[in-house]
């Protein structure tokens, strides 16, 4: 069986919309798609936080993407980038990143899964309470002690190879 890198159960649409609000004519007038730009940052942000976690150098995954958000604008081509967006514009884009919502079809899936004998449970490199928040929200039974935030692992496995 070939295994395939399975989407997250969160959509992001609500941060790509919000992308395309405050950025997108902007952003499409250098060239640049702002879904391609908001997936981007998504992507490198959880790369970065990998990076940061197994050095012994642990940032949240919160502060990686604030971090990160004018030095991917550069990179992205944009020679000034804040005279292009503001801090306000970085933390809006971050706020409904943190509000993103469940995609269609999880309760139901996760419903024939259950029913089938399985147990369910949801790794996660963020926070584990804001992630059984996106269950709530969407009315999928998650049990907390199902939820495992590997953000700690990588902290424990840091102390230990670090001292």
């Amino acid at each position: 069986m070939k295994w395939k890198n399975s989407p997250p159960l969160q959509s992001y649409e609500a941060f790509f919309d919000a992308i395309e609000l405050k950025l997108g004519d902007k952003l499409r007038a250098e060239g640049i798609k702002p879904q391609l730009f908001g997936y981007t940052w998504i992507e490198v942000a959880s790369l970065e936080y990998v990076y940061f976690s197994i050095s012994g150098a642990y940032k949240s995954t919160g502060e990686v993407k604030k971090a990160l958000f004018y030095r991917l604008l550069r990179m992205a081509g944009i020679e000034e980038p804040r005279k292009f967006a503001t801090d306000e514009d970085r933390d809006y884009l971050l706020e409904q990143y943190t509000s993103l919502k469940l995609r269609p079809g999880v309760k139901e899936c996760f419903q024939k899964l259950r029913d089938a004998g399985f147990t369910i449970s949801c790794l996660t490199t963020g926070n584990a309470e804001k992630v059984w928040g996106f269950f709530e929200q969407g009315d999928v039974d998650m049990p907390m002690e199902n939820i495992t935030s590997v953000s700690l692992k990588f902290w424990i496995i840091s102390e230990w190879v670090h001292g």
